[in-house]
């Protein structure tokens, strides 16, 4: 006996023939067979596919979202903050005028200039030189000038701005009334000063003077 006998096209007739002689026919559709399925990974939607990519690029946005907010925050805070120095600078250079230095001979002392003179001449005289400097015989109007201005001066008398008329109240050379916050010793009717203090004199004696004027 054949074999097994195995044929792919065969007809009814020649199966019939085969199966006569002892062979066996196996018939095979004419149409091969199907490829085995193969379990392909289901595809998600279109939308879907990027979905933690979208995560990501929302959780970015976020965070830039938030710098940016933040930065504008503080750029307000900073031009605030230059706005409030700025005002308060200008609120001050408008309540305290420019401070002038004192030029040459001229000795600074808080809101004044000081000239100690080395020549030496009458009251009056003195009273006119410092005019033509634009200044005045010296006013002293606190405590701290008058200890500068003995400190200075020494032993040597100096003439300063105080002036009277018989029977009348000291006056400084700008017409205001001495408030006698310190004393003046002596019978004269014009000031003059020294490391011991303020005392009067008759005017037509030379002696030094000071002028002063304000530094602003």
């Amino acid at each position: 006996m054949g074999g097994p006998w195995h044929r792919s096209h065969l007809d009814k007739q020649n199966c019939s023939a085969a199966a006569s002689r002892g062979w066996s026919c196996v018939k095979e559709s004419t149409q091969s067979q199907a490829a085995p399925e193969t379990h392909k990974p289901k595809e998600l939607p279109e939308e879907s596919r990027d979905h933690p990519y979208r995560i990501a690029r929302n959780g970015n946005q976020k965070t830039i979202h938030q710098l940016k907010k933040y930065l504008i925050f503080s750029h307000i805070v900073f031009i605030l903050f230059i706005f409030i120095i700025l005002s308060v600078f200008v609120v001050k250079l408008l309540k305290y005028p420019k401070t002038m230095e004192c030029s040459g001979e001229w000795i600074g002392v808080r809101e004044k200039c000081f000239y100690f003179s080395d020549d030496t001449r009458n009251w009056t005289a003195s009273k006119r030189v410092c005019s033509s400097q634009g200044s005045e015989l010296a006013h002293i109007d606190t405590q701290e000038d008058m200890e500068f201005l003995k400190k200075h001066t020494g032993t040597k008398m100096h003439w300063i701005g105080l002036s009277r008329k018989p029977g009348e109240s000291w006056k400084w050379t700008n017409g205001t009334t001495f408030n006698a916050w310190f004393e003046i010793t002596g019978d004269g009717s014009f000031a003059f000063l020294n490391a011991d203090g303020v005392y009067s004199s008759r005017g037509f004696v030379d002696i030094k003077w000071i002028c002063s004027k304000p530094r602003f």
